[in-house]
């Protein structure tokens, strides 16, 4: 005889409970997924509001690890616009500090029976038109109660936030630095017309942020590289920065590098000058200049490189210091760098190899020149 009894959520165990988050995180843990934004904010709002066990496990201090923090001000205010459309209209009911149009915390509806307080959930609050505002305050407050965070995606792309300063993303990087560990991972998506994000104080914040590996900036002024790197180059664990501003505006300097780099990609800059890597930045594996303009001579710097073994300047041209464009051909000198295995030059205009390439990289083994002419 088969038995028929059904095992509800309510007789499984806490190690079972959070193995099945885990689970469900796993859809937000990779935040180069597009829908990692979307994901997190339902997986943060939703799941602590089902029942008061739900809510204390996920909760400030709960048994649950939030790992991934994925902070999306486009989808947390296209929730917030969806909720205000619903008939009911109970997702812009005041909050506890006061009516919606003084700027008190919106209310979603109310949760089931037995929930925790919605108003602990939400970034949000209402504005007098149709569009949210995600404050920091109420993120870098719930940040505070979710121990060690280890990868942090701060998306400021949508201006509807109050992000405008250095302090306030200060605050954030501390809140998610906790932990014997700290941060690992950082992402950082600019505010396109959103206010000024980063400043001196949230540079010299990322320096402390000892447990550092990856950093990911988009969207930021090209100035932001140029200020934080002599904080990052005390930075011992920091191995891999991509870096694109949100347009190439002037010749750029990288002042330093971190030791411990191995994997470093820069686009869309207008590059002066690179510091020699064979001592600032030994490690170095992987160098990718895409869509960038280099002046001549910037790739000098990669002479002697000891460890590096591959070489992207996919979409990159060659400028004289007054900004006239080369040609590559022409080109007389390339960095000594034996060790070169992997290079690539698609869609840099070239209608023939430059021969200083292949007495420079005497190790290619693999070579990239598609969509050229």
């Amino acid at each position: 005889m088969c038995d028929e009894r059904v095992t509800s959520c309510d007789d499984l165990d806490d190690s079972v409970l959070l193995h099945v988050f885990r689970f469900l995180a796993a859809e937000h843990d990779d935040p180069a997924v597009v829908s990692a934004g979307r994901h997190f904010a339902w997986f943060r709002r939703s799941l602590p509001l089902v029942c008061r066990r739900w809510g204390r496990l996920l909760g400030p201090g709960g048994k649950f690890s939030w790992s991934t923090v994925v902070v999306s001000v486009e989808h947390e205010v296209a929730r917030a616009v969806r909720k205000r459309l619903e008939p009911n209209g109970s997702a812009t009911s005041p909050g506890p500090g006061g009516s919606a149009a003084a700027g008190g915390l919106a209310q979603p509806a109310a949760g089931l029976p037995g929930s925790s307080p919605p108003s602990s959930n939400l970034f949000k609050r209402p504005s007098l038109g149709s569009r949210a505002t995600v404050r920091s305050a109420s993120v870098v407050s719930w940040a505070e109660g979710r121990g060690e965070v280890r990868s942090l995606v701060l998306d400021l792309s949508n201006p509807a936030h109050d992000f405008s300063g250095g302090h306030t993303v200060e605050a954030l990087l501390r809140a998610s630095n906790r932990g014997p560990r700290g941060l690992r991972t950082l992402r950082l998506n600019g505010a396109a017309g959103g206010g000024r994000v980063g400043g001196p104080d949230s540079y010299e914040m990322l320096g402390r942020l000892r447990g550092l590996a990856e950093l990911y900036v988009n969207g930021l002024p090209q100035g932001f590289l140029a200020a934080t790197l002599p904080y990052l180059s005390s930075l011992t664990g920091l191995t891999s920065i991509a870096f694109t501003p949100e347009a190439l505006q002037f010749p750029v300097t990288i002042p330093t590098l971190p030791a411990c780099l191995r994997s470093l990609s820069l686009t869309q800059l207008w590059l002066n000058k690179l510091p020699p890597v064979a001592s600032v930045a030994p490690q170095l594996e992987e160098l990718a200049l895409l869509r960038c303009c280099l002046v001549e001579g910037v790739l000098d710097a990669l002479s002697g490189a000891p460890r590096l073994r591959e070489l992207r300047l996919d979409g990159t041209s060659l400028t004289t210091h007054a900004g006239g464009l080369l040609d590559w051909e022409r080109c007389r000198s390339w960095p000594a760098c034996r060790g070169v295995r992997v290079l690539s030059l698609v869609g840099c205009g070239l209608s023939r190899l430059p021969a200083a390439v292949v007495l420079a990289l005497p190790g290619l083994q693999q070579l990239d020149l598609s969509n050229n002419p």
